[in-house]
Protein backbone atom coordinates (compact mmCIF):
# COMPACT_ATOMS: atom_id res chain seq x y z
CA UNK A 1 0.00 0.00 0.00
CA UNK A 2 1.53 3.39 -1.09
CA UNK A 3 -0.12 6.21 0.77
CA UNK A 4 1.45 8.43 -1.36
CA UNK A 5 0.09 7.34 -4.55
CA UNK A 6 -3.31 6.55 -2.37
CA UNK A 7 -3.32 10.46 -1.41
CA UNK A 8 -2.90 11.97 -4.87
CA UNK A 9 -6.09 9.40 -5.67
CA UNK A 10 -8.23 10.98 -2.73
CA UNK A 11 -6.86 14.60 -3.41
CA UNK A 12 -8.48 13.90 -7.49
CA UNK A 13 -11.54 12.05 -5.85
CA UNK A 14 -12.23 14.76 -3.65
CA UNK A 15 -12.25 17.27 -6.41
CA UNK A 16 -15.03 14.91 -8.09
CA UNK A 17 -17.22 14.66 -5.33
CA UNK A 18 -16.95 18.56 -5.21
CA UNK A 19 -17.81 19.32 -8.68
CA UNK A 20 -20.84 16.56 -8.35
CA UNK A 21 -22.16 18.49 -5.44
CA UNK A 22 -21.07 21.90 -6.97
CA UNK A 23 -23.06 20.81 -10.17
CA UNK A 24 -26.13 19.28 -8.16
CA UNK A 25 -26.51 21.63 -5.25
CA UNK A 26 -27.93 24.59 -7.66
CA UNK A 27 -30.84 21.68 -8.87
CA UNK A 28 -31.97 21.55 -5.14
CA UNK A 29 -35.77 22.28 -4.62
CA UNK A 30 -37.35 22.14 -0.76
CA UNK A 31 -38.52 18.63 -1.38
CA UNK A 32 -35.19 17.49 -1.91
CA UNK A 33 -34.56 17.55 1.56
CA UNK A 34 -35.04 15.49 3.88
CA UNK A 35 -35.13 15.61 7.82
CA UNK A 36 -32.94 12.97 9.79
CA UNK A 37 -33.64 14.11 13.23
CA UNK A 38 -33.38 17.71 14.84
CA UNK A 39 -31.17 19.81 12.80
CA UNK A 40 -29.75 16.76 11.02
CA UNK A 41 -30.95 17.58 7.04
CA UNK A 42 -29.73 15.50 4.21
CA UNK A 43 -30.28 15.07 0.62
CA UNK A 44 -29.83 13.16 -2.98
CA UNK A 45 -26.68 15.07 -3.18
CA UNK A 46 -25.59 13.83 0.18
CA UNK A 47 -26.60 10.21 -0.18
CA UNK A 48 -24.80 10.38 -4.10
CA UNK A 49 -21.62 12.05 -2.49
CA UNK A 50 -21.25 9.10 -0.06
CA UNK A 51 -22.03 6.55 -2.85
CA UNK A 52 -18.90 7.61 -5.05
CA UNK A 53 -16.72 8.20 -2.46
CA UNK A 54 -16.98 4.35 -0.74
CA UNK A 55 -17.26 3.00 -4.51
CA UNK A 56 -14.26 4.94 -5.54
CA UNK A 57 -12.32 4.39 -1.66
CA UNK A 58 -13.42 0.57 -2.35
CA UNK A 59 -11.17 0.68 -5.38
CA UNK A 60 -8.23 1.72 -3.93
CA UNK A 61 -8.26 -0.36 -0.81
CA UNK A 62 -11.03 -3.41 -1.91
CA UNK A 63 -10.17 -5.08 1.69
CA UNK A 64 -11.74 -2.00 4.09
CA UNK A 65 -14.31 -1.61 5.48
CA UNK A 66 -16.56 1.18 5.63
CA UNK A 67 -19.13 3.30 8.05
CA UNK A 68 -21.05 5.57 5.78
CA UNK A 69 -22.96 8.19 7.40
CA UNK A 70 -26.06 8.09 5.39
CA UNK A 71 -26.45 4.72 4.25
CA UNK A 72 -26.05 2.22 6.43
CA UNK A 73 -25.48 -0.49 3.46
CA UNK A 74 -22.75 0.78 2.46
CA UNK A 75 -21.81 -0.69 5.24
CA UNK A 76 -19.42 -4.09 5.87
CA UNK A 77 -17.77 -5.04 8.86
CA UNK A 78 -15.19 -3.00 9.93
CA UNK A 79 -11.91 -3.42 11.84
CA UNK A 80 -8.99 -1.01 12.13
CA UNK A 81 -8.88 -0.35 8.92
CA UNK A 82 -12.10 0.20 8.21
CA UNK A 83 -12.34 2.94 10.64
CA UNK A 84 -9.23 4.66 9.27
CA UNK A 85 -11.37 4.46 5.97
CA UNK A 86 -14.27 5.71 7.69
CA UNK A 87 -12.41 8.97 8.98
CA UNK A 88 -10.69 9.31 5.37
CA UNK A 89 -14.23 8.88 4.15
CA UNK A 90 -15.37 11.98 5.85
CA UNK A 91 -12.19 13.56 5.06
CA UNK A 92 -13.20 13.58 1.33
CA UNK A 93 -16.73 14.49 2.60
CA UNK A 94 -15.43 17.51 4.11
CA UNK A 95 -12.58 18.29 1.10
CA UNK A 96 -15.59 17.79 -1.20
CA UNK A 97 -17.42 20.50 -0.03
CA UNK A 98 -14.45 22.52 0.93
CA UNK A 99 -13.21 22.70 -2.59
CA UNK A 100 -17.35 23.10 -3.64
CA UNK A 101 -17.14 26.35 -1.09
CA UNK A 102 -13.95 27.41 -2.43
CA UNK A 103 -15.47 27.80 -6.30
CA UNK A 104 -18.43 29.39 -5.22
CA UNK A 105 -16.31 32.58 -4.43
Amino acid sequence: MNLEIITKQVVVLSKEVGHFIKQEVSKLINSDIEEKGIHNLVTYVDKQSEKIIVKELHKLLPEAGFIAEEDDSLQKPVDLIGLSIHLMAQQISFMAYHHFLFRLV
